[in-house]
C-alpha cells in the first residue's frame, strides 16, 4: 500500500475518527519528527499548499508557539484514515514555520540504523528491564511461550510491553504514557512496519481497517499471517494491542 505523503489537508469542521486532544507540549519543548515520510513546513496555516521545506524522521523541533492547540487540522496519513491534530509553530534546523503536530512526538525517535522490528527495535533504543513467567526458558521475545505464559518489559521512559500466549494466539500489548493519540499512532507505525529493516525490499506497514467504538483498528499483512492491531485510550495512557493467531 502506498501511503499518501502529503495527505489531504482538511480544516477541522466536524467529527473525525479520533478527536484532536489539547496538546501536552508547551512553549520551548523539544519534539521529534516521527513520521517516516517526513513532515512539511509552511509559513501560513491559511495557505497550507505553499510548502516551505521538508524534514525527515528524527529531526528535533523546538516549539515556539505561544498558543498551541488553537489551529486544528486533519491529514490523511493512512489510506482512508485521517489523523487529527493541530498546526504548531516550531524551529527545525534554524527554519521557523508551522508543521502538523500529528507527525511529532515527545519520545526520542529510534535510530535509523537499528535494523530491527517490533519489541527488538524498542529494546535496541530504550533502556529498561524484563520479566518472564516461570518456566519460560527463552528470554527472546515471542519465543518459548507455552499457553498462559507471558513476558513483560518496562522501559525507563514509561513505556510498558507484555506478551501472552493465549492459544492459538499471541497477544501483544504496549502501554504508551501519553494523552496524545497521534504519539501512540506514530509509535505503532514505527514498531509494526519494516522501516528499520536494512534488507527490506518492499514496504510493510499497518493499514487502516476500521473504527470500532473507541478503538482504531489496523491490519498488518504478511506471509506468515495477518496481525490485527488496535489503538485506544485507557486512563492517562494509550494501549496498542496486537493479535497474531494460527489455525492450530
Amino acid at each position: 500500500m502506498e501511503r499518501c505523503i502529503y495527505g489531504m489537508i482538511l480544516i477541522l469542521t466536524g467529527i473525525f475518527h479520533v478527536q484532536a486532544q489539547k496538546p501536552e507540549y508547551r512553549l520551548n519543548d523539544t519534539l521529534y519528527v516521527w513520521e517516516m515520510h517526513g513532515v512539511t513546513m509552511i509559513d501560513d496555516p491559511q495557505s497550507p499548499g505553499q510548502v516551505k521545506n521538508r524534514y525527515y524522521y528524527g529531526s528535533p523541533a523546538r516549539v515556539v508557539d505561544i498558543n498551541p492547540g488553537t489551529r486544528p487540522v486533519s491529514m490523511e496519513v493512512n489510506e482512508g484514515y485521517e489523523l487529527p491534530g493541530h498546526w504548531v509553530r516550531v524551529i527545525i534546523n534554524r527554519d521557523t514555520g508551522f508543521v502538523f503536530d500529528g507527525f511529532l512526538g515527545a519520545f526520542p525517535p529510534f535510530d535509523l540504523r537499528s535494523d530491527a522490528q517490533g519489541i527488538e527495535l524498542v529494546q535496541k533504543n530504550y533502556s529498561g528491564s524484563a520479566h518472564v513467567s516461570k518456566a519460560v526458558r527463552s528470554s527472546t521475545p515471542q519465543e518459548g511461550l507455552a499457553d498462559g505464559e507471558s513476558q513483560e518489559m518496562h522501559f525507563d521512559n514509561g513505556i510498558q510491553w507484555d506478551l501472552k500466549k493465549v492459544k492459538p494466539c499471541l497477544v501483544e500489548k504496549y502501554t504508551i504514557p501519553t494523552n496524545r493519540y497521534s504519539e501512540a499512532y506514530q509509535f505503532m507505525m514505527a514498531v509494526y512496519s519494516n522501516y528499520f529493516d536494512q534488507d527490506a525490499n518492499f514496504m510493510a506497514e499497518p493499514e487502516f481497517l476500521r473504527q470500532n467504538g473507541n478503538k482504531t483498528e489496523f491490519i498488518l499483512r504478511g506471509n506468515g499471517g495477518n496481525q490485527q492491531i488496535a489503538v485506544y485510550k485507557s486512563g492517562n495512557a494509550y494501549l496498542i494491542n496486537a493479535f497474531t493467531c494460527t489455525d492450530e
